[in-house]
């Protein structure tokens, strides 16, 4: 009887367990929703992964339950053999996407994309980005941005490999395998500081995923990161902060506080970045003092002046401000109407970069990134733009001209038109990314 008992007893923990094993997989799925096809849990070449098969062009499995904006995210990915695979990590998903996503509407299409591309391994396109629900398709930023939107590295075509992604602001940077350097980094993601969930996704064919791990970049939920600040000062005479500057600052997630007091270490005591653009009046030696020991304590600073006709290079003693770190503003360029400035590929700008020019000054010192043309459209030798990095780290940009901090330019500007503001549209068109380019340098983690 007692026998008959505990077997009784283990027949039934067994069918427990059985259960709970066979049920296992199901509450796994259940974690996922999946547009446009199916998820499954399987083991692929002795991991447990989960198998996501395209049902039509774009399939979005999104967890259930997961906001997030700055963090990283691992995990391990594999193509079903030989083929055109190409799977991805989406982040920032919005809400609406799991719900209403449709093949041919791409404006439901809401989140961020980084995919792999195995059978192109060890080319320059072997991972992409491209942002869903904008024109921002991988055919468009290749076309436009060459080389920025995709990069080379080496994946396995049909095995697993490794993927870390680190999300920061606007920024997210993808290391594969063992990589200590990123083989990719967006600089400028479209959606800009946005939040939403995770997600995988594969296009038209189907990918194994597996060990996902989502870490935020703030593990306690009670306590917001500290965003970047960046002081605006308005003690000079200066110009009131452009209202592009605004919604430039919040997409990547900067904070702009504005100042009519004088400079002082009290004044500059939580700000990371200090704004002095086109000044009319001069600064105080205290205020000098007070800059410089900002910069020296680790402190980054964005000098923006125009032509002499606007602001005085004597009367409001600029080159005082920068002096110390080997940079000045030089006198009045010659004058050409519109002639335009070119931002070349490099420490600051992820690409060669067009921006306004129309009478202003050079910049000497430093190292120059951004150069005035000439009447041919050749960039000559004079500095639009030049940056410093001090032993300590702090960062220094200084432009001679003014008109791309005014998001001044556009698409349709020709050079050397028009003969006074009123009747010319200005050449130089990317003044938005380049200005963006410059604030996420001034700010990227030392």
């Amino acid at each position: 009887m007692m026998a008959t008992r505990h077997l009784t007893t283990f027949m039934a923990a067994l069918l427990v367990a059985c259960v709970a094993a066979a049920q296992q997989p199901k509450r796994q799925v259940d974690d996922w929703n999946v547009t446009n096809g199916t998820i499954a849990v399987e083991n692929y070449q002795g991991k447990e992964a989960f198998h996501l098969v395209s049902s039509k062009t774009l399939t979005l499995a999104r967890r259930r339950g997961m906001s997030f904006r700055d963090g990283t995210i691992e995990l391990d990915i594999a193509a079903p053999g030989k083929g055109n695979h190409y799977l991805g990590v989406a982040f920032r998903v919005q809400d609406k996407v799991a719900r209403n996503l449709k093949v041919r509407d791409s404006s439901k299409r809401l989140f961020e994309n980084i995919y792999f591309r195995p059978f192109a391994s060890g080319t320059g396109n072997a991972i992409q980005y491209c942002a869903s629900g904008t024109k921002c398709n991988w055919s468009y930023l290749r076309k436009n941005y060459p080389g920025v939107y995709e990069a080379k590295t080496d994946l396995s075509e049909t095995g697993w490999f490794h993927v870390k992604i680190v999300i920061a602001g606007g920024t997210a940077k993808v290391y594969v395998n063992d990589a200590t350097t990123p083989d990719l980094v967006v600089k400028d993601l479209k959606h800009g500081l946005s939040e939403g969930g995770v997600g995988l996704t594969t296009y038209h064919k189907s990918a194994y995923f597996a060990n996902l791990k989502v870490t935020p970049a703030d593990a306690d939920p009670g306590r917001n990161p500290r965003r970047c600040r960046l002081l605006f000062t308005r003690a000079h005479g200066e110009w009131k902060p452009p209202s592009r500057l605004a919604k430039l600052a919040e997409r990547i997630g900067l904070d702009v506080v504005t100042s009519d007091e004088a400079i002082t270490p009290n004044t500059l005591r939580s700000a990371d970045v200090l704004f002095i653009f086109m000044p009319t009046k001069p600064f105080t030696d205290g205020e000098r003092n007070a800059v410089a020991g900002f910069v020296k304590g680790g402190g980054s600073l964005l000098l923006v002046l125009d032509e002499e006709q606007r602001q005085s290079l004597k009367k409001t003693g600029v080159n005082g401000l920068i002096a110390p770190f080997g940079m000045a503003l030089t006198e009045d360029t010659p004058y050409l109407h519109n002639r335009g400035a070119i931002a070349q590929k490099g420490v600051v700008n992820a690409g060669a970069r067009e921006v306004p020019y129309s009478g202003g000054r050079a910049v000497r010192g430093g190292t120059p990134f951004s150069f005035i043309l000439d009447r041919e459209g050749r960039a000559t030798e004079l500095a639009h733009g030049a940056y410093t990095v001090t032993p300590k780290g702090s960062r220094i940009i200084v432009l001679g001209e003014g008109m791309a901090f005014l998001f001044m330019g556009g698409k349709t500007g020709v050079r050397l038109t028009g003969t006074k503001p009123r009747d010319t549209n200005y050449w130089g068109k990317d003044s938005s990314v380049f200005n963006r380019e410059i604030l996420e340098w001034l700010t990227a983690p030392r």
